[in-house]
C-alpha cells in the first residue's frame, strides 16, 4: 500500500469495464461511472452497478492482480485533498483505499489488489471547465498487475 503522489509516466488509459477483462499487464483503465461525492471518498449512488461489475470480473478472473489508483479534481498537481469524512489531506488515497476495502468485503483476495493515491497530478480533463468535467477527474483508475 502505497501514497505517492509522484507522477511516474502517464499510462495508456481506457474507459470502459469491459476493456479491464481484455486490458494487458501494464494497462490502466477508467472505469466509466466509478465517481465519488465532492471532498468525501464515498461513490455517488450511479457509481454502485460499476462498482458491481468490478467485483464479478474480479471473481471471474481469479489471477487478476490490480492497482487501484485514485484521484481527484479541482487541483492540478500532488498536493492530496481533504477528505471531509476523516478530516485528513488524502482523498485521492482514501478512495482508492474505499475501494479496496468494498472488494474485501465481496470477497477478493486482498493480496490481489493494492491501492494508492495520485491527488490532481493525472486528471483525465483540463481545464475543468464543468461539473461534469471535475466528477470525470474524481475517480478511480484500475492499472492491470498479473493475469
Amino acid at each position: 500500500v502505497e501514497d505517492e503522489t509522484e507522477e511516474p509516466e502517464a499510462p495508456e488509459v481506457q474507459a470502459d469495464s469491459d476493456l479491464l477483462e481484455r486490458a494487458s499487464v501494464g494497462q490502466t483503465i477508467v472505469l466509466k461511472n466509478l465517481n465519488f461525492y465532492p471532498g468525501r471518498h464515498y461513490l455517488i449512488p450511479q457509481a454502485l452497478p460499476e462498482l458491481e461489475r468490478l467485483i464479478q470480473i474480479m471473481k471471474r478472473n481469479p489471477t487478476m492482480e490490480i492497482e487501484i489508483q485514485g484521484h481527484i479534481c479541482c487541483k492540478l498537481d500532488s498536493i492530496d485533498a481533504m477528505d471531509v469524512n476523516t478530516r485528513t489531506y488524502s482523498l485521492s488515497f482514501n478512495r482508492a483505499e474505499y475501494i479496496f476495502d468494498q472488494l474485501v468485503l465481496a470477497g477478493i483476495e486482498d493480496g490481489r489488489m493494492k491501492y494508492r493515491g495520485f491527488a490532481g497530478s493525472r486528471p483525465l480533463i483540463q481545464p475543468e471547465l464543468t461539473d461534469e468535467d471535475r466528477n470525470r477527474n474524481r475517480r478511480v483508475e484500475i492499472k492491470v498487475l498479473k493475469k
